[in-house]
């Protein structure tokens, strides 16, 4: 019985992180804003879980369950790739050149970011001990 109860609260707690993902595509599509549904509903869920208003234990075996299987999630996509065989073919080289810019920068632009709330952290830290 005990583990109908852990996959139901599995199940209920994947249904919530869906639920606002759901949220985040219906704003955008009545605001249209500029970014995707499921970005606004990734923000959404950070605001919520940054403000306390839904507990992180309230979504996280969901979540740790979807990114232990998050690989899965990406056969599709690859799997639709297969017709643009000939493409990659010809112009392979130009498209692997914007994908790593792009990851590249990506992960700078993140890496300054999360430097520079560390160090607005540690100065928050050592201002509150002074």
């Amino acid at each position: 019985m005990k583990t109908f109860y852990q996959g139901l609260l599995l199940a209920l707690q994947i249904a919530l992180l869906f639920l606002v993902n759901l949220i985040g595509v219906y704003i955008e599509q009545k605001t249209h804003i500029p970014v995707p549904g499921n970005v606004i509903g990734m923000m959404l869920l950070f605001l919520l879980l940054e403000k306390g208003i839904l507990p992180v234990a309230f979504v996280k075996k969901g979540a740790d369950f979807l990114l232990k299987h998050l690989t899965f999630l990406f056969i599709p996509v690859v799997v639709g790739f297969m017709p643009w065989g000939k493409l990659f073919l010809n112009q392979g080289i130009p498209i692997m050149t914007a994908i790593l810019v792009s990851v590249f920068v990506a992960l700078a632009v993140t890496g300054m970011i999360v430097e520079h709330f560390a160090k607005t952290n540690r100065k928050k830290e050592n201002d509150a001990y002074n």
